[in-house]
């Protein structure tokens, strides 16, 4: 670093200017040189700049003036390491002092002042401190530049510098459609996705393995065969999501496979002379375990040898009620 002296005249003599320290002059000749300051002067503070004029003759005593020089530090500061942390759905307390590196400044008088950009990213709860709690706004989700000042305990500049906030977006689960499956059917496969747009992991959870699928899992569910299922109410799992994106994992998303149970039909067995009908007493029925059947389905008839219908037109088909047997009647030819 240079001073340049100003202000300093003389005449009718020969200039030659001195330092306290032995540092030296751009020119020590002139009345206003350029003084190169020195380590030594900035160690002490302060040096002592002497002019001397002296007349070309000898005849007259010189003549000496001197200033003292106060040499300030320059303010150095440092505004700490960059740092990343995961979006918050609400506002998240940043405290600065917990960061690998925290804020600090040399040569300064302690007066200190914080700015961040884009000024929407949140608030201060003290800027004065050097190292401040920033409160940042709720959702917020970016690269937040903070800024110190560190003033100086003389009439130098202040110190300045900055530092880095990466708040990372945290991923949110986009709802999944509940799904109601009969028993033993196929469960088509569920995929997963996030409001930030791709890359997310995901991780779920199943508390009722008995649908037939597993406890957890990694990436979307594959398509499976639900468990046959007898029971007299629906099987319900309860399945929950989370996306985890560049190590920040967002709030869990929830939905249900129901399995419906199937009717478990009970045996029929009827003895009847040729061509009476069944009657009411060969209703179709369930056996008692299993959910009530609103309907039956007919596979197959085989006629043992000499039955032939006589009434009531008995066939295969679906959807049939449960009195379908009733009005059927059978002739046997044997006899």
């Amino acid at each position: 670093a240079t001073y340049t002296v100003s202000g300093s005249s003389s005449s009718n003599g020969t200039i030659l200017w001195s330092s306290s320290s032995g540092g030296s002059f751009v020119d020590a000749t002139v009345d206003n040189p350029v003084y190169n300051i020195s380590a030594t002067d900035v160690t002490n503070g302060t040096v002592t700049l002497t002019k001397t004029v002296s007349t070309v003759l000898g005849i007259c005593g010189d003549a000496v003036d001197a200033m003292v020089l106060t040499i300030t530090p320059l303010v150095i500061a440092n505004a700490g390491s960059d740092e990343q942390i995961c979006q918050s759905p609400s506002v998240q307390s940043f405290v600065f002092a917990s960061r690998t590196t925290p804020a600090s400044a040399a040569n300064s008088n302690g007066v200190f002042s914080w700015s961040a950009a884009p000024l929407a990213s949140g608030t201060f709860v003290n800027s004065s401190d050097l190292n401040p709690v920033f409160n940042i706004a709720a959702g917020f989700s970016g690269s937040i530049t903070f800024t110190l000042n560190a003033n100086s305990s003389g009439s130098c500049a202040p110190g300045t510098n900055d530092f880095t906030l990466t708040v990372k977006p945290t991923p949110v689960v986009n709802p999944i459609a509940d799904l109601v499956i009969c028993s033993g059917a196929t469960v088509p496969l569920i995929s997963f996705s996030a409001n930030t747009g791709g890359g997310e992991t995901f991780n779920w959870a199943n508390d009722n393995a008995g649908i037939g699928l597993g406890a957890s899992g990694v990436g979307n569910i594959a398509s499976f065969t639900a468990s046959t299922y007898t029971g007299l109410s629906q099987l319900v799992a309860n399945i929950s999501v989370t996306a985890t994106l560049n190590g920040c994992t967002g709030p869990s998303r929830l939905f249900r496979i129901t399995i419906n149970p199937e009717p478990v039909g009970l045996p029929v067995t009827a003895t009847r002379c040729s061509d009476v009908l069944l009657g009411a007493g060969y209703t179709l029925n369930t056996n008692g375990t299993s959910v009530s059947a609103a309907t039956y389905n007919i596979a197959s008839i085989t006629n043992l040898g000499g039955l032939t219908a006589s009434a009531g037109a008995p066939a295969v088909g679906t959807g049939f009620a449960a009195n379908v047997l009733v009005d059927d009647a059978w002739t046997n030819q044997t006899g």
